[in-house]
């Protein structure tokens, strides 16, 4: 019982780590709305994914499966050209169609 206990604990806080980051720390992307728009009917996506940056992260992230948010590292904006900007996206905007969330579990 103790097990399951200090893994709910667990999850909770990941959780919770999770939605401040996304809440506080990120800033959204108007310039890449469109784009990400576009992107995400060419991948037949129905439900809406936000795209933030955040000073916070070192890597491309994908948050979330629910409410998806792809999370992007603000200093990758300034040193990457913007179709490699769009490739990231395509790829985070891939495990949101195949509802690929597993790896996160694992991580945790």
């Amino acid at each position: 019982m103790c097990g399951v206990v200090g893994i709910a604990l667990r999850s909770l806080w990941h959780w919770r780590r999770l939605a401040r980051l996304v809440g506080h720390a990120a800033i959204p992307l108007p310039q890449w709305e469109e784009k990400l728009a576009q992107m995400s009917r060419r991948f037949g996506l129905r439900r809406p994914v936000r795209l933030l940056a955040s000073a916070k992260v070192a890597t491309p992230m994908l948050i979330g499966w629910i409410k998806p948010v792809i999370l992007l590292p603000l200093s990758m904006l300034s040193g990457f050209s913007a179709h490699q900007i769009e490739l990231i996206i395509a790829h985070e905007l891939g495990h949101v169609r195949r509802w690929i969330i597993w790896p996160t579990w694992c991580k945790w």
